[in-house]
């Protein structure tokens, strides 16, 4: 457990590597010269610098989880940790620039799997971190699913009885549900197949087995688990 005695975690090493961060976020949209300048900075200063503490708040709390829940785990180590620094950096740039709140969560537990340990090489790490910005939660949903669609009653149950079929219109069947057209889950579909995250195709005929077979690749599941949070038991 954590030492209550000890100062507040903003005092820590890690909180300070976050600060030096948001200051070098601070100049992430440029203001220019004009007579709307005074007004455009008036309008995106505020909800910015309230993006940018809430940030910093969730990772504050979600390290001070880690250390109440692991033992061993001490937050103010981290700012020896050169991985965690340059993540901290890179995923700062990011999170400022979601709209999703969504997108700031699986930022977030990007550092957290960093702090405690479970990271993965450089260039891996950096391409993962560029894909949780370019990817919506539509990428990350149809990835989910098709890393178990077992775990999918609906899906399950639109293959009873069938001898073969194609994956495009079971998935549909149930991406529909989240709101997903036919459109969105071809873009979907093509961008998670270019970066190698899914295999084996939606228009292939195959038996009702092969389709809820998993689809995910390994560097697939790297990713989801690189996104996933530590913090559930």
């Amino acid at each position: 457990m954590k030492d209550k005695s000890a100062p507040d975690y903003p005092q820590s090493k890690a909180t300070d590597v976050a600060n030096i961060a948001a200051q070098a976020g601070v100049g992430l949209i440029p203001i220019v010269g004009g007579a709307a300048a005074p007004i455009i900075a008036a309008i995106v200063a505020a909800p910015l610098e309230k993006r940018r503490a809430d940030w910093f708040n969730r990772l504050a709390e979600g390290l001070d989880e880690l250390q109440d829940r692991f033992e061993g785990f001490n937050p103010q180590e981290l700012g020896e940790n050169e991985d965690f620094v340059s993540a901290v950096y890179a995923t700062t740039d990011a999170a400022m620039r979601a709209s999703r709140e969504s997108k700031r969560e699986r930022l977030a537990n990007v550092i957290f799997n960093i702090a405690m340990g479970n990271n993965i090489n450089d260039a891996l790490r950096e391409r993962f971190i560029n894909l949780v910005h370019q990817f919506s939660d539509e990428h990350i949903l149809l990835l989910t699913i098709g890393r178990n669609p077992k775990s999918i009653p609906r899906l399950v149950e639109r293959v009873k009885g069938m001898i073969s079929g194609g994956r495009r219109g079971v998935y549909l069947e149930e991406l529909g549900q989240h709101g997903i057209s036919d459109a969105v889950f071809s873009v979907v579909a093509a961008d998670l197949e270019r970066e190698d995250l899914i295999k084996g195709g939606f228009n292939v005929m195959m038996t009702s087995q092969g389709i809820l077979n998993p689809i995910t690749t390994d560097l697939g599941n790297a990713f989801l688990d690189f996104i996933t949070t530590p913090l559930e038991e």
